[in-house]
């Protein structure tokens, strides 16, 4: 069956087997593409296809991953992986692993990258010894340390500006609760002043579960599209809010929520106590910030949409938390 997207034009040709080998027959010879089969496509904006690789010269066969885009290749990803697995290679890391670059291929708005294979990252709620979330902290404190520098860069006010219009979502549906959706935002806009002389360092920016793969010696990170200069403790934040929102709606306890976070934690912080005291409260602003932008995000999804009020007051919990330990902070310094 043939796929069609009038944005993504070229995307019967990147399912095509014949033509993506006679694209990559050049740069990687004695390589056939066997089959290739579409396992996710937003319409309008881009597609993955898992490729089936047959190789003449070893007579074995290998998988890739595909990513096709309306805005066509993405030069700068694949750059990236390339730059982060060079560096790799140099620097071995304890636990971070980048998937390989393949091919780009300019005409079908496609760049090709090795498949890797492991476990899901939502097994960090079920891994009774925390070895999944400690691995998983230390997987993005290494990628957070790579002294690479991006064109990119990802500050405070773009943070807001996005939770901004998520809750001006909400607003325009919910008019009853328009006074407290402002009074919630005002809150939020506030916390974030605390967050000032943060490093900048490489950030993934879209750091949760799905994104992570965990293999026997290693743990992959995935699409790092979205990678660029900003504070570290954002991707801390916005994972462990993920587990936050997961929770609420499987109805798992918050007790068991915080000892995953602490493993996590504990991969992720750096060694310096004068650190670890400033990221931890980091963490806790971006992990508030990032709960909050679910209340919209629930709204989307039939399955996740009776849990945003229940998303909304665990917000608000946090954030009265927050503000008791941030004056108990204050306290403490100026002593």
């Amino acid at each position: 069956m043939t796929v069609r997207d009038d944005r993504l034009p070229w995307l019967p040709q990147a399912l095509d087997c014949r033509i993506v080998t006679n694209n990559v027959r050049e740069a990687l010879p004695g390589l056939r593409v066997e089959s290739a089969q579409l396992f996710r496509h937003k319409p309008g904006k881009r597609a993955l296809i898992d490729y089936t690789v047959f190789s003449q010269l070893t007579g074995r066969r290998t998988h890739w991953i595909g990513k096709c885009r309306h805005k066509g290749c993405d030069h700068r990803t694949r750059r990236l992986h390339d730059q982060l697995n060079a560096y790799l290679a140099e620097n071995p890391s304890q636990q971070l692993a980048i998937p390989k670059a393949i091919a780009s291929i300019e005409a079908l708005g496609l760049w090709i990258q090795q498949r890797v294979d492991g476990v899901d990252g939502w097994s960090v709620m079920t891994d009774a010894s925390l070895q999944v979330a400690r691995r998983t902290g230390l997987a993005l404190a290494e990628l957070q340390a790579v002294p690479i520098t991006t064109d990119k860069t990802h500050a405070i006010a773009d943070e807001l500006a996005i939770l901004d219009t998520r809750l001006d979502l909400v607003a325009e549906e919910e008019h009853a609760s328009r006074s407290q959706l402002q009074s919630l935002r005002e809150a939020l806009h506030g916390v974030a002043t605390q967050l000032t002389d943060r490093p900048q360092q490489l950030i993934h920016r879209d750091f949760y579960p799905d994104q992570i793969l965990l293999g026997q010696q290693r743990t992959w990170l995935l699409d790092l599209d979205l990678a660029c200069l900003g504070d570290p403790a954002l991707d801390a934040g916005n994972y462990l809010a993920h587990l936050d929102e997961y929770a609420l709606r499987r109805g798992l306890s918050p007790a068991r929520i915080e000892r995953i976070a602490e493993a996590f934690l504990q991969g992720w912080l750096p060694s310096s106590p004068q650190r670890q005291s400033s990221d931890r409260h980091a963490v806790a602003v971006y992990r508030v910030l990032s709960l909050a932008r679910h209340i919209s995000i629930a709204r989307q999804f039939p399955e996740r949409r009776p849990y945003w009020q229940a998303i909304w007051h665990q917000t608000e919990a946090m954030l009265a938390r927050l503000t008791t330990e941030t004056a108990h902070r204050c306290g403490v310094h100026s002593t």
